[in-house]
């Protein structure tokens, strides 16, 4: 159940990066047209790793009532996908 979750979240922070990413107005306001492929995804990484570290971050919110296995296995599967993604 947890796994199920989790990957749930993961989903809806990239699904919402890319939402966000796609939109008229922050292409204009970030000005992606005039910026290379790369720096370009770069951004987008970005946007995915903020929307992950803020459902982090939910997830920590002591009101919400959220088990420590979804919160530890939710952070090991990001700090998974950080390394991944830029070697670290």
């Amino acid at each position: 159940m947890v796994e199920v979750t989790a990957a749930g979240l993961s989903q809806a922070a990239a699904a919402s990066a890319y939402e966000l990413f796609c939109g008229k107005e922050f292409r204009a306001m970030a000005r992606l047209e005039r910026l290379s492929h790369g720096e370009r995804d770069r951004i987008f990484n970005e946007l995915v790793v903020a929307f992950l570290v803020l459902i982090m971050l939910l997830l920590e919110a002591p009101d919400l009532r959220v088990s420590r296995e979804l919160r530890n296995y939710f952070a090991d599967q990001t700090n998974g996908f950080l390394r991944r993604t830029w070697n670290i």
